[in-house]
């Protein structure tokens, strides 16, 4: 048997999917928010001078000529270049909320304290953490400045008496109680069950607590109440993350028995071709120039149709939404029922990725409020039940339940299978825990309030 080794050339033929440049960009602007569409449109603006939006100024034609000239035979000229800066006035700014930490300087600089105590109580200040707690490790704060235990809690316990009260606990219990002993009339029982006892009531255990501490329950279920309006995080008033608006991709409004779709077109910039530049394109100012001209016009072409496609998948979107969950846009969230990405998909014959990036990050505004579109996309028991549906039968029923006898996880899903919902007592549970809502035990009172 002989080994032949060489080269040979084959053609074949095979079918492959090319994304063009101009398929990636309309994709990129189909998943875009309303707030990133805007940034992206004027960042494009910033590159592409063909582009330009309502608010937009043209510039003289002569300056444009000028500039061709000068960059088609690479001139250069020494002369005073002056720029344009929009006046700052009080009108334009917009004020901060202060930050806990900017809270608490501001206040510690009326206290009179010698200098080592000033930088201690300053240090602390700054190694909160984003609750307001303190996290640090006391002895090893207390050899970094070289000082003694006890005047460590002295500097923690000046910056615990400023607004908010009790900032700079080291736990929860210690921030409770810090609060429970600046209350009046003072609860010496709500005191000692923050002290001792959070985990039991978090498992609603007041038996086993008003055994320990010889109590009734009543008085148990009272000491709870005042311990549950207490503050659970120093830096609930100061949130570090800034205020982000959203602004509705559409609009649904109602006009008498009927239902209009409208585009939020304020919340994005109008563009359009710079007609200034168009007119030069069509001038001869030289190959570097008008290649330069063409590729831009092009881009923005491209800009625009891929916005065109997207508010066109959107409104199209939008109709199957309508359509489909009528009664929730007449009646409320109750009324919703289970639609799912694929449906829509079909119905408009689109791929169910595409219908997917045009969902992502868009709000509707509609009669009952603000909502993502991902909002109507709702898992159902059955064709006829969204789960966000069933979730608000069962919020309404743990309302109107008896406070001293509520309603087991078993004994609501025997109630809505009463009212034609087969769900079994699982169900019940995950959709109570995702509301945030305790279980039977934790709910249960032991005194009238």
């Amino acid at each position: 048997m002989s080994l032949h080794v060489g080269y040979q050339l084959n053609q074949h033929q095979q079918t492959k999917l090319a994304i063009t440049p101009e398929m990636r960009q309309a994709i990129r602007i189909l998943q875009l928010s309303t707030e990133e569409l805007t940034k992206f449109i004027q960042e494009q603006k910033m590159e592409n001078p063909m582009l330009e939006t309502e608010d937009s100024t043209d510039r003289e034609v002569e300056e444009l000529e000028d500039w061709f000239h000068y960059v088609e035979k690479g001139e250069r000229e020494t002369g005073t270049l002056q720029l344009h800066r929009a006046e700052t006035t009080w009108e334009n700014t917009t004020s901060n909320q202060k930050s806990l930490m900017e809270h608490l300087e501001e206040q510690l600089r009326f206290i009179p304290l010698d200098e080592s105590q000033r930088n201690i109580c300053l240090a602390l200040i700054g190694n909160l953490n984003e609750q307001g707690y303190l996290d640090i490790d006391s002895s090893f704060f207390c050899k970094q400045f070289k000082i003694e235990e006890r005047k460590f809690e002295a500097c923690l316990s000046i910056i615990q008496s400023l607004d908010p009260i009790g900032n700079g606990s080291r736990t929860l219990a210690e921030y409770l109680e810090i609060q429970l002993r600046h209350k009046s009339p003072l609860n010496e029982v709500a005191i000692e069950i923050a002290q001792h006892y959070l985990p039991e009531v978090a498992n609603g255990s007041w038996k086993k607590i008003a055994k320990e501490l010889g109590v009734d329950i009543q008085k148990i279920q009272h000491a709870v109440d005042v311990i549950k309006r207490c503050n659970p995080r120093p830096n609930s008033s100061y949130s570090t993350t800034p205020l982000s608006y959203v602004y509705p991709d559409v609009i649904i409004r109602q006009n008498n028995d009927r239902f209009e779709i409208l585009f939020h077109e304020a919340a994005t910039p109008r563009i359009q071709i710079n007609t200034t530049y168009l007119r030069l394109m069509k001038n001869s100012y030289g190959e570097t120039v008008n290649h330069y001209l063409k590729n831009r016009y092009q881009s923005a072409l491209w800009l625009m149709k891929g916005i065109e496609q997207r508010n066109q998948t959107i409104y199209r979107i939008t109709e199957i939404i309508l359509h489909q969950q009528m009664d929730f846009f007449k009646h409320g969230t109750s009324f919703l029922k289970p639609l799912t990405l694929k449906q829509v998909s079909e119905e408009i014959e689109l791929h169910l990725s595409t219908v997917s990036r045009a969902t992502q990050n868009k709000y509707m505004q509609t009669p009952h409020g603000l909502f993502p579109f991902r909002f109507f996309f709702q898992s159902g028991l059955s064709q006829e039940l969204a789960s966000h549906t069933v979730k608000n039968k069962l919020q309404k029923m743990i309302q109107q339940e008896t406070k001293t006898s509520p309603l087991s996880d078993q004994k609501l899903a025997n109630l809505l299978k009463e009212e034609g919902i087969p769900i079994s007592r699982r169900t019940v549970t995950k959709y109570r825990e995702k509301m945030g809502i305790p279980s039977s035990a934790s709910r249960k009172q032991y005194a009238s309030r």
